[in-house]
């Protein structure tokens, strides 16, 4: 399969309203998907992951090592933002972080360090 049509597989840790909103989204872009989901509550991950034919995770670890998952959307609280960031950059996956990106100087910093 060429570069050009090989699907992405989007994953999203947190499942909120923001989140759902983002999922939506994905519907309209070529050559991406809603690959996994993973949340503080199961209950929460498998609503989200249902509506998109996704599947579920049963911690943020696995998502961010689910070989499913190419690019990593943290969606958690702000204040977990660093935290979830750097957990996705290490397992080797692109991330995008909602805003804020960060929630200080220093965290951003550490972020953007990893990520280089």
């Amino acid at each position: 399969m060429s570069e050009a049509a090989r699907t992405i597989g989007w994953g999203f840790l947190g499942a909120g309203e923001v989140a759902a909103e983002f999922a939506e989204a994905l519907r309209h872009v070529p050559g991406a998907r809603l690959a996994a989901v993973a949340s503080r509550t199961a209950e929460r991950a498998g609503a989200l992951a249902r509506g998109f034919g996704a599947t579920t995770q049963a911690s943020f670890e696995a998502l961010v090592n689910d070989p499913g998952v190419d690019v990593v959307y943290v969606a958690t609280p702000a204040a977990r933002h660093a935290e979830h960031a750097l957990l996705a950059i290490e397992a080797g996956k692109a991330v995008l972080v909602e805003k804020p990106f960060a929630t200080s100087v220093a965290d951003a910093e550490r972020i953007v360090a990893a990520a280089r």
